[in-house]
């Protein structure tokens, strides 16, 4: 499986476009859009060509949110005291559970994987 872009710096990014037949600008786009935009899924970024997304979408690892390697949320579930709990998927097939407790002023967050 590729790397996903989450977690690249921007000379990282800036080969990964090269790589991926693109000027090396790209790269500084997506990085702005990562981290600076919190783009959550490649076509979220719409300063990269709609071709070069839709290559993405249908290459490794298997559509456009893979690429960005941010964790999907598969479930939630609330009760009524506002505890919430949350089945996230990563990138690589792995769940990860997590459930935020509210208390006045603060949230507990408890993870596990």
């Amino acid at each position: 499986m590729s790397q996903p872009l989450l977690g690249m710096g921007l000379a990282e990014l800036e080969a990964w476009a090269r790589d991926h037949g693109q000027a090396a600008f790209r790269g500084r786009q997506l990085h702005d859009w990562l981290y600076a935009k919190g783009a959550r899924q490649l076509g979220d970024v719409s300063v990269l060509p709609k071709g070069f997304r839709e290559q993405l979408a249908a290459e490794p690892p298997q559509g456009a949110f893979d690429w960005m390697g941010r964790s999907r949320e598969l479930h939630r579930s609330v009760a009524r005291d506002g505890t919430t709990k949350l089945l996230l998927g990563t990138h690589d097939g792995l769940s990860i559970e997590t459930v935020g407790i509210p208390a006045e002023g603060r949230l507990t967050v408890c993870v596990s994987s």
